[in-house]
């Protein structure tokens, strides 16, 4: 796995193999080693201040440096980014393996830490890693949030996606220094995203709530069903080409709260996003089954629209799964659909729209067979009162040829 892979997610550093290959800003680790602020003892000097207030940051790396010890600086610490937003001075840091963090404290104020957010996780190798994060959420996850928009110069013809009913409203964003003011959340089911299009350079952020503040470049496209659950026309413009429509925007939402490790880092260099299934589950509620691709590797994902439940990966390792004629998935879904009593365990299998039967063999020999490209079996039915038993899916398209199975 590339550096600038594992250069994601400082708080989410529950597992680091996970969302990037981002085409924005790369900030370089190894930037500059002439020693700014060294000391024989300080095992984190400052190496570079890049034109910031050096008081600030000094004020800025004394807070970092008396994080939770993972959180911590590894190496000598270089400047990213410093600079007044608002009524806030803010300094993006990074260390010499890739891991950052974000300080900010009140213009006018006696220099006490608002808040230390990491946007970066160490190397595991030894190797200097890069930032990947082309954004970062600076503010509170419940409220209107800053954005710090990595780049050489502060972005202009800014605009934040509002769902509104069947449409989207672009909301333009001031922006102060480098980062977007005052920027919306996507919607009030989105977990927290922001997406803001940066219309000057035809790139589009995605950023997460506080509890996974990462930001994504988008680099290929969103690409959600149209309303009859079939895929929508090939030669439809790249993100970037065109501003998102509403379905674009609640795919991405959908996505956001699948907070999961497996997610965290692929969320930051999103290649693709496409749904393959659209539908209701047998405990109730509506989910997704998508298809994630990094440029690295592709997950495979059921995104529900409980916002308490997110949803889970299936797989970590799918085959490139991008609108393939046909392919079908199969998982558990283990929750109680009465809401009371005891657990009931299904096994639901859904297909792309070319899957016309669906054949599911149990492991004590139950088969249940169904048209169409949607099948859930309740194991209790079958005798079973386990999520544990084994089985086996086969599928057919329309010619009767066998589909690729994913679980």
């Amino acid at each position: 796995m590339s550096a600038g892979i594992r250069a994601v997610g400082g708080l989410l550093r529950g597992r680091l193999p996970v969302v990037t290959g981002i085409a924005g800003l790369l900030v370089g680790a190894a930037a500059t080693w002439l020693v700014a602020d060294s000391g024989a003892d300080d095992p984190n000097p400052v190496l570079d201040y890049a034109g910031a207030d050096k008081d600030l940051v000094r004020t800025a790396a004394d807070a970092w440096r008396d994080a939770p010890p993972d959180d911590r600086p590894r190496g000598g610490i270089s400047v990213v980014h410093s600079g007044r937003t608002g009524d806030r001075d803010v300094v993006v840091l990074l260390d010499e393996t890739g891991l950052g963090s974000a300080y900010a404290r009140p213009a006018e104020g006696e220099g006490a830490v608002e808040w230390v957010t990491p946007i970066g996780s160490a190397a595991d190798d030894g190797t200097p890693a890069r930032v990947a994060a082309g954004a970062l959420l600076l503010g509170p996850a419940d409220g209107p949030g800053d954005i710090w928009m990595g780049g050489r110069s502060s972005p202009t013809g800014l605009a934040a996606a509002v769902l509104e009913g069947d449409g989207v409203r672009w909301q333009p964003v001031d922006v102060a220094d480098g980062v977007a003011l005052d920027v919306p959340e996507a919607g009030p089911d989105g977990c927290g995203l922001r997406i803001v299009a940066d219309r000057s350079r035809g790139l589009v952020h995605a950023v997460r709530s506080g509890r996974s503040p990462v930001g994504a470049v988008l680099q290929g496209d969103v690409r959600p069903l149209d309303a009859s659950g079939r895929r929508p026309p090939e030669d439809r413009p790249r993100v970037g080409e065109r501003e998102l429509d509403a379905a674009q925007v609640r795919l991405l939402s959908r996505l956001a709260c699948v907070d999961k490790n497996e997610t965290r880092e692929p969320l930051t260099g999103l290649w693709y996003l496409s749904e393959l299934w659209r539908g209701e589950l047998p405990a109730g509620g509506s989910a997704s089954l998508l298809t994630l691709g990094t440029g690295e590797e592709n997950l495979l994902l059921l995104a529900s629209d409980n916002d308490d439940d997110g949803g889970s990966v299936l797989r970590g390792d799918a085959p490139g799964t991008l609108w393939r004629d046909a392919a079908v998935a199969s998982w558990y879904d283990r929750t109680d659909p009465a809401e009371e009593g005891p657990y009931r365990h299904w096994i639901v299998v859904a297909g792309t729209q070319e899957v016309e039967r669906i054949e599911v063999v149990l492991g004590n020999g139950g088969r249940i067979t169904g048209q169409g490209r949607y099948l859930a079996v309740d194991l209790e039915k079958y005798g079973i009162d386990s999520g544990t038993t084994s089985y086996e899916v086969t599928a057919v398209d329309g010619d009767g040829d066998p589909v690729r199975v994913l679980r």
